[in-house]
């Protein structure tokens, strides 16, 4: 019923577990459409790791009756170990407005098409996979959450092939697409496929500890085989 002013805050880091905070850079904040100036602070770690991290905060007015759009922009760079990276976004932050947060979508975009073969699953653990539900069309998954009243539990993780891995294995599938006769462009298909099947620790392991539960696995040991198979055909 009255006008409302005060200092919105965003968390710039969180820490990652490993005794660092994973920070985000870049960051820019449009109140209804206009830039505004941000102040660094620091404040509680949204994972609960660390004592704290770095936020942001920046001016609002809140006119009574009328909302208030706010957009933050910045870049993340992907956690994790090769050939598997992690991205993770808090969401256990915005507990602190009043009520639930009655719709969230989050939306993921790749710039390729999504394969569920490059997506780590959650299977033996919750931790550093992919959180499931996701609704997956052409390059887009799209998680979507109503009267969400967030706790640290539903901070969100996304585990995937590393991109720059990926690439190269579109770009050799549509080489030998163009050209089935090249043995040495199926044999690096092969092999970025057999990259994929393995664990990210010192190939200690497949990609999931209980990989019979793991179609990824199964369906990348199959076109690794294929792969190779076509490459030592072609060049004995």
């Amino acid at each position: 019923t009255a006008a409302e002013s005060m200092a919105v805050r965003f968390p710039a880091g969180a820490g990652n577990g490993w005794f660092g905070v994973a920070e985000i850079q870049d960051i820019a904040v449009k109140v209804d459409g206009r830039t505004v100036n941000l102040r660094s602070i620091s404040g509680e770690d949204p994972n609960g790791f660390e004592e704290a991290v770095p936020w942001v905060e920046f001016n609002v007015d809140f006119p009574a009756g009328k909302e208030v759009m706010i957009e933050v922009a910045y870049t993340l760079e992907a956690t994790g170990e090769y050939p598997y990276v992690w991205f993770e976004y808090i969401f256990s932050t915005g507990a602190g407005w009043k009520g639930t947060i009655g719709s969230a979508d989050l939306i993921v975009t790749f710039p390729y098409e999504v394969d569920e073969i490059f997506l780590l699953p959650c299977i033996d653990s919750s931790y550093g996979c992919t959180r499931p539900g996701g609704l997956i069309d052409g390059n887009t998954i799209t998680w979507q959450f109503r009267d969400f009243e967030p706790e640290t539990t539903d901070n969100f993780v996304i585990s995937m092939a590393a991109p720059s891995l990926w690439t190269q294995v579109l770009e050799e599938a549509a080489r030998v697409a163009a050209e089935p006769s090249d043995g040495e462009a199926w044999g690096r298909l092969g092999k970025h496929y057999k990259s994929l099947i393995f664990s990210p620790h010192g190939r200690r392991g497949f990609r999931s500890w209980l990989y019979l539960a793991d179609p990824g696995v199964e369906t990348l040991f199959r076109m690794s085989d294929e792969a190779y198979t076509n490459a030592i055909t072609l060049l004995p």
